[in-house]
């Protein structure tokens, strides 16, 4: 039926624009890690552990998930009811997804942890002095 392959195209554009989404953010935490590794074998060199280096990454990503939330419910949540208000032909009431929002939130946040956390296990385990000389040739 018409109704069922529209729906079916919905998931399938949903589910490329997250991957896209997930691209684009392990891409730049890879740049972010690889452009910072001058200052994590700075870092490093006055006595800070891979590990702290791993929380730190970790924090990072927390912020950049935590603030991502902020500014959607900021500028999504108007968006969104204005937007089904001006588009509301049968009169239907405005329900906030409560469940499923915080679930997306979830995700988000898990998502971005864990992409951090793998873009730096595959991160180059050079030595400090060999990363220290990188930038000097």
């Amino acid at each position: 039926t018409p109704s069922n392959s529209s729906a079916a195209s919905d998931v399938y554009k949903r589910q490329i624009i997250m991957l896209l989404a997930i691209l684009n953010y392990s891409n730049m935490m890879s740049e972010s890690i690889q452009n910072r590794s001058k200052e994590f074998a700075i870092l490093e060199s006055i006595g800070m552990t891979r590990k702290q280096i791993k929380k730190m990454i970790v924090f990072e990503s927390l912020g950049y998930s935590v603030l991502s939330i902020f500014i959607a419910l900021i500028l999504g949540l108007p968006a969104s009811y204005l937007i089904f208000t001006n588009f509301n032909v049968y009169r239907i009431p405005y329900v906030f997804p409560v469940i499923k929002t915080l679930l997306l939130f979830i995700t988000i946040i898990i998502v971005c942890v864990v992409t951090s956390l793998f873009v730096f296990s595959k991160s180059k385990s050079e030595t400090i002095i060999e990363l220290l000389r990188k930038d000097e040739a």
